[in-house]
């Protein structure tokens, strides 16, 4: 059976009310989803965090731009996701080894060879 398109979200729940998923798996294509639960709910109070894109000062003048973090709109518990938070040790080892000076340098060069 093909799958119809609905004009409505209020229109696909009252037919999948009257048919059976099933009827349709083969007209379905497979996807992958990825589930991260533990940004999924806040570890204190347990309720559904929030995404947000924010922008990070790590120095004096340095941003980390778009870096995602979680936050409960009940208890404002913030978590950063774990792929960001990785970011951020980066750059702080970075700046701790060559300084502000030098990674500011080495961000300008990569500009000019890319230009």
């Amino acid at each position: 059976m093909k799958l119809p398109k609905f004009k409505s979200p209020e229109e696909e729940a009252e037919f999948w009310e009257a048919h059976s998923f099933a009827e349709y798996m083969d007209d379905l294509e497979e996807v992958e989803l990825e589930w991260a639960p533990d940004e999924d709910a806040c570890p204190n109070c347990g309720s559904p965090m929030r995404a947000e894109s924010v922008d990070i000062e790590v120095d004096d003048g340095l941003f980390l731009r778009g870096i995602r973090r979680y936050r409960c709109p009940i208890c404002s518990t913030v978590k950063l996701a774990e792929e960001d938070l990785a970011r951020i040790n980066r750059m702080d080892l970075r700046i701790k080894r060559y300084g502000l000076a030098g990674i500011l340098l080495q961000e300008e060069l990569v500009k000019r060879g890319s230009s």
